[in-house]
């Protein structure tokens, strides 16, 4: 019985793995993507939180319920892995394998956030150019006289 219990955590924990990895995946396209694309993978991240979600809800109930010594530290990576047996250290090694992808996520992560007010600053710049261009005083002056409200004069030509 207890070799099943923990054959069923090992294969939770190869799920969740799957998961990370494709979540990693995902991470890393946001660094080097169009921006246009940028949603895709933001929502595809999103999916896979929540299938995580649901994966660590049942590795929860298993461990929470486990009869046969203990298997939260084993886990956490929070034992000393050469006391384990060999069903334990299966487990030990999974978790530091995941722990592994979960770290180079959040550095990923910290990477997509500098992009992201990178991008935003550019966006802003584009925009105040072109609100500043001759264009965008053209596009003034016309919008008025065609809507019947007073012509758009600047600042520096009222004196008429």
């Amino acid at each position: 019985m207890e070799n099943e219990i923990i054959d069923r955590l090992y294969e939770l924990l190869e799920q969740k793995e799957k998961f990370f990895t494709e979540y990693e995946k995902e991470s890393l396209a946001l660094l080097d993507c169009d921006i246009d694309d940028m949603e895709k993978h933001i929502n595809n991240r999103g999916n896979l939180s929540k299938k995580i979600d649901e994966n660590e809800i049942q590795i929860k109930i298993i461990s929470n319920n486990y009869e046969y010594g203990f298997i939260k530290p084993v886990l956490n990576n929070l034992c000393d892995r050469n006391k384990l047996s060999l069903h334990h250290t299966r487990i030990f090694d999974k978790s530091q394998e995941i722990f592994s992808i979960v770290n180079r996520i959040n550095r990923i992560n910290h990477e997509i956030e500098q992009r992201i007010i990178i991008e935003q600053e550019i966006l802003l710049n584009e925009i105040k150019s072109i609100n500043l261009g001759q264009e965008a005083k053209a596009s003034k002056f016309s919008e008025t006289t065609t809507d019947g409200s007073k012509p758009y004069i600047p600042d520096k030509i009222k004196s008429i």
